[in-house]
């Protein structure tokens, strides 16, 4: 009987000893798991931080530079800039450092109309028109200039202002188009006697003559940012008398729905 009790007392001690061990190694292998199931989000985290900088780069990368010699760049570009003729300072735009197209005025939005009017836009005038020979403004007496150039249809106006700006709001019929910086050249809205045929009309000044200006401009960068392109550029004038300036502006042309673009506005940069 002591024998047996030895040899059940021996077994006991066995198993408690193995399932003491047994639970040891379940312990150590669910630290272990845990151990590996972390560093698995760990690692899953880190590529999803990844996956964030790569989109993010992505984003940056919307911005991208254009061809300056591109038709679209051009086309673009020839909407904006002005020819000052011979000028020091434009005569479109207002001397303002930054100006927002749509929100010029009237007078200044009709100037690059004007500029912006193709030569086949223009017709002969016989000045046969309700607005007589003469026309006084800005305290200058104005007269009707007979010229194959010397006419323009108000509707050819009406559909270039439309162009530009997106609808003929506020438009006003009775503000003469400057076409040049020294007011010499001015067009008038008139009605021909003949035809009853609106249009606009070419009335000269006696020419005045100031230090002229030669010009050197160029693009120097063009590109594209999401839902805008943006075109730099270079002027430099330089006077007869040696005197010179040169200046950098930056145009803005923001893309509408049909893919087509609007300008948006003009700034000096310091």
């Amino acid at each position: 009987m002591g024998k047996n009790n030895k040899i059940k007392k021996f077994f006991k001690r066995y198993y408690q000893i193995m399932l003491l061990v047994f639970v040891m190694l379940f312990s150590v292998m669910a630290v272990a798991g845990n151990v590996l199931r972390n560093e698995k989000l760990i690692d899953n985290t880190k590529k999803d931080s990844s996956s964030s900088t790569v989109t993010d780069t992505m984003k940056d990368s919307s911005i991208k530079e254009l061809d300056i010699n591109s038709s679209l760049v051009r086309q673009l570009y020839s909407i904006a800039y002005d020819n000052r003729y011979g000028l020091k300072d434009s005569f479109i735009y207002p001397d303002m450092d930054k100006i927002i197209i749509g929100e010029m005025e009237f007078s200044n939005k009709m100037r690059l109309v004007l500029s912006n009017l193709e030569n086949n836009k223009y017709t002969s005038s016989d000045c046969n028109t309700n607005l007589g020979n003469t026309y006084r403004y800005n305290n200058k007496t104005y007269t009707c200039k007979v010229s194959s150039k010397g006419r323009i249809d108000a509707q050819t106006i009406l559909d270039k202002y439309r162009d530009l700006y997106g609808n003929t709001d506020n438009f006003d019929t009775s503000v003469p188009i400057v076409e040049d910086g020294l007011l010499n050249n001015i067009y008038l809205y008139g009605i021909d006697k003949k035809t009853n045929q609106a249009s606009y009309y070419l009335y000269q000044k006696k020419e005045e003559v100031v230090n002229q200006y030669n010009y050197t401009r160029k693009i120097t960068s063009a590109i594209s940012n999401k839902d805008k392109i943006i075109i730099v550029e270079n002027v430099v004038a330089v006077a007869s008398n040696g005197e010179n300036s040169e200046e950098n502006i930056r145009y803005t042309f923001n893309k509408n729905n049909d893919d087509t673009y609007t300008y948006y506005s003009r700034e000096k940069i310091k």
